[in-house]
């Protein structure tokens, strides 16, 4: 999961943040410090683990480089770790069961024991913006279903309005 795939299914995400006066040596002390770990990692989410770091690194320079964690990155880690857990549909042994302290260590060039608090202070916050997001969502589709239904019959209507006109 990334960050695109969060805006599709609604979740709210905090603001995108601009390089500001970061220095472009901090950037490239974060990329090398994150290929260090994945070329000490083994974990099965490592082909994915570089795209979504990337992300996270074009969308929150600041946050990604900042030694102490903003209330942003927290934010993000929150809602990269409850949005597979939060899904109602039932899950078959070997499906995928979301990131784990690990994956997210890796991708958000932190200590577990910083994503785990990161997680837990932030778990109310995190589950009400997802839970919104996905009460957006369906309202969208509902919506959609909705405006769908009013064509159709729009439609009936003209089609048996030019039968009648026709028929005369």
């Amino acid at each position: 999961m990334s960050l695109s795939y969060l805006r599709r299914k609604g979740a709210i995400l905090p603001p995108i943040e601009d390089e500001g006066n970061l220095p472009a040596k901090a950037i490239l002390k974060k990329i090398r410090d994150f290929y260090f770990r994945k070329e000490q990692s083994n974990t099965e989410i490592d082909d994915f683990a570089e795209g979504h770091f990337l992300e996270l690194l074009r969308d929150y320079p600041q946050s990604m480089c900042s030694q102490h964690m903003t209330n942003s990155l927290k934010q993000l880690i929150g809602l990269l770790y409850f949005e597979d857990r939060m899904d109602d549909k039932p899950k078959a042994k070997g499906d995928w069961e979301g990131y784990s302290y690990e994956h997210l260590a890796l991708i958000f060039v932190r200590s577990k024991a910083t994503i785990y608090q990161a997680i837990h202070e932030k778990e109310t916050e995190v589950k009400q913006l997802l839970t919104e997001g996905s009460l957006r969502q369906k309202a969208r589709g509902l919506a959609l279903e909705e405006l769908v239904n009013e064509e159709k019959e729009k439609l009936k209507l003209e089609q048996n309005n030019q039968k009648n006109e026709q028929g005369k």
